[in-house]
């Protein structure tokens, strides 16, 4: 009887020992099309149907509306390009919550200003006009330090003139250096000359960190004078 015990012991580990190597092996080997690796959300977003992102923009919670604008920003990254009824939305986005007081249910952040951080960064991407107007109004009543950032970055991707005044009272009014400093690159990206004065103050300006003078420096030589 012992013996019998032993050998259906012996037998059980061995089994057992072959199951994991069996699933080990199959972790480890490649499937066929290269599914052995499995995807992020992220990268299967990123594949889906830019009508289909749109709608699930529209219909989801926060977060949803988060992801779905991520995945669009690198559609566009990547050489997509966004109609006029996909811009409008992105834009509507943009401005998603921005006057919503979080403080009045206790919080200090509410969770629609990563809506807006995603939306600014597809809009850098998508690189349209349409969108500066909208942008200068969303950034002047923004609180949020991570949208300022990324709105001042779409609108030095834009390009456009029309930022230019934004731009420069965002200079004279923030003390956040990284703020400070994505809004002197961005004016390098557009050089208009309206911006040298304010940049020469940034760049001597001691209580700036070294980076965000040497970007002022940079700004100052990309001004377009003629």
């Amino acid at each position: 009887m012992m013996k019998r015990t032993i050998v259906l012991i012996l037998s059980s580990t061995l089994l057992i020992g072959v199951a994991f190597a069996q699933k080990a092996g199959e972790e480890g080997t490649p499937q066929a099309g290269g599914a052995g690796k499995k995807k992020t959300l992220e990268q299967v977003l990123t594949g889906q149907n830019e009508n289909l992102l749109l709608m699930a923009l529209e219909r989801g919670n926060d977060k949803v509306k988060a992801e779905c604008l991520a995945a669009l920003a690198k559609k566009y990254e990547a050489g997509g390009k966004a109609d006029d009824a996909s811009l409008d939305k992105i834009i509507l986005y943009a401005g998603y919550g921005v006057n919503y007081s979080a403080a009045i249910k206790g919080f200090q952040q509410d969770s629609t200003w990563l809506v807006r951080r995603e939306a600014a960064i597809a809009l850098a991407r998508i690189r349209s006009d349409k969108a500066v107007r909208n942008l200068v109004d969303i950034l002047r009543r923004e609180r949020e330090p991570l949208v300022k950032v990324n709105i001042i970055f779409a609108l030095g991707e834009i390009g456009s003139p029309g930022a230019v005044q934004v731009l420069l009272d965002t200079l004279r009014l923030s003390q956040q250096q990284n703020i400070l400093y994505e809004t002197v690159v961005a004016l390098g990206k557009i050089g208009s000359k309206e911006a040298f004065v304010e940049l020469l103050n940034v760049a001597q300006e001691d209580r700036n960190l070294d980076v965000v003078r040497q970007a002022s420096v940079d700004a100052i030589d990309k001004i377009k004078w003629n």
